[in-house]
């Protein structure tokens, strides 16, 4: 595992702004690494609980993602019918496959539990 890498951390959120029809999936993905990474990462959404999730989608990151950077990626999908889980893997594809070298592989996956447009119907 290299010490001088990139380090790609994700963190997930769910907006209900489009209930009851859809719900908006937003992955923060953060580069806390000593190297950049260029654009196009991918990042891979799923129902369920890591790591044995039904794959929904992905998004790529749009820019240059320096030591420190951020940037904000979605999926938008069908709200669910009762209160659902979901989570985000950077750097991996639908079968887990990354590109970028990373310091910290461990620490590429965001979750979020309960989210239901219940209470907005």
């Amino acid at each position: 595992m290299p010490t001088n890498a990139a380090d790609l951390v994700v963190s997930l959120g769910a907006l209900l702004g489009q209930c009851p029809a859809s719900i908006a999936l937003e992955a923060y993905v953060q580069n806390k690494g000593s190297l950049g990474v260029p654009a196009g990462v991918v990042v891979s959404f799923f129902e369920g609980v890591a790591p044995g999730g039904k794959y929904l989608g992905e998004a790529k990151t749009a820019k240059l993602l320096l030591p420190g950077d951020s940037e904000k990626v979605g999926l938008v999908v069908a709200a669910p019918p009762a209160p659902a889980s979901y989570y985000a893997v950077v750097d991996a594809d639908q079968n887990g496959q990354g590109v970028v070298e990373e310091c910290v592989e461990g620490n590429n996956t965001g979750a979020i539990s309960a989210v239901s447009c219940a209470k907005l119907r």
